[in-house]
C-alpha cells in the first residue's frame, strides 16, 4: 500500500538485523514494554506442511550492535550468545521446534530450542499485517508475549517465561531491535511500525522511549 517498512530480509539465504544504534540500560530491576507490526509476504521457495516461504522474524535482545546470528531457521539471532529472541517462527524444523512450522518462542543464548513455546492456529506467514506485544517486568523477571490478527490488546499473554535478563546478558546495557533469517524457503520479512518504551525505577523513576527511526539495519 506504499508504505515505508523496513525489511529484515527479501532473499535467500540471508541473515539480517536491525538494532538500535546506542545500548540501552537493563539494570537488574528495569522493566521494558514494547509494540509492533510485523508482516510476512512473498512466500517462495521450499515449504512445510502449511505452504511455502519462510523462516521468520524475531524481536531481540543483543550484546552489542554489531549482533548479527545464523541464517535460516536460527533467524539471524542463532549463535549469539548472551541474547534473548521472542521469536515469530514460519517453518517446520523438526523436534527442535515441537514439529510446529508456526510458533512464538522464547529462545535464550541464540539456542534453537525454545524456553517456551506455543504453536499459532493462523499461518503468521500469510501476508497479513500482525500485531505484537513485548512485557518485561524487572522485578518478578516475567516475559509475556502477545500477538493479534487486529491492534486490540489481548488480555492474556500467548507465552510467557522467567528470565534473568541480567544473568542472560552478562552485562547491565544491551542493543534491542529485529532479525529474521532465510534459507532455501524465503519471505519478504517486513516490520512496519515499532515502539520501545524503557522504565528505570530508582528515587528518580525514568521513562526512555525508543521508536521505528533509531534502528540501524545490517543484512549477510
Amino acid at each position: 500500500n506504499g508504505q515505508t517498512v523496513l525489511r529484515l530480509t527479501n532473499d535467500g539465504p540471508q541473515a539480517g538485523s536491525a538494532l538500535l544504534t546506542s545500548p540501552i540500560p537493563l539494570g537488574p530491576d528495569d522493566s521494558f514494554s514494547t509494540s509492533f507490526q510485523f508482516q510476512m509476504s512473498n512466500t517462495r521457495g521450499i515449504g512445510d506442511g502449511d505452504g511455502t516461504g519462510g523462516d521468520g522474524l524475531a524481536f531481540v535482545i543483543m550484546p552489542s550492535a554489531a549482533s548479527l546470528g545464523e541464517n535460516g531457521g536460527r533467524l539471524g539471532y542463532g549463535g549469539v550468545e548472551h541474547s534473548v529472541a521472542v521469536e515469530f517462527d514460519t517453518f517446520n524444523n523438526g523436534s527442535v521446534d515441537d514439529f510446529s512450522g508456526n510458533h512464538v518462542g522464547i529462545n535464550l543464548n541464540g539456542r534453537f530450542d525454545s524456553l517456551a513455546l506455543q504453536p499459532v492456529p493462523t499461518r503468521l506467514n500469510n501476508g497479513a499485517v500482525w500485531f505484537a506485544w513485548v512485557d518485561y517486568d524487572g522485578a518478578t523477571d516475567r516475559l509475556d508475549v502477545r500477538l493479534s490478527e487486529t491492534p486490540d490488546r489481548p488480555s492474556s499473554p500467548l507465552v510467557s517465561a522467567t528470565v534473568d535478563l541480567t544473568s542472560v546478558l552478562g552485562q547491565s546495557n544491551a542493543f534491542v531491535g529485529f532479525s529474521s533469517g532465510t534459507f532455501h524457503a524465503v519471505n519478504d520479512h517486513d516490520i512496519r511500525s515499532w515502539t520501545f518504551t524503557l522504565d528505570s525505577p530508582g528515587p528518580l523513576f525514568r521513562q526512555t522511549q525508543y521508536a521505528y527511526d533509531d534502528l540501524d539495519r545490517r543484512i549477510t
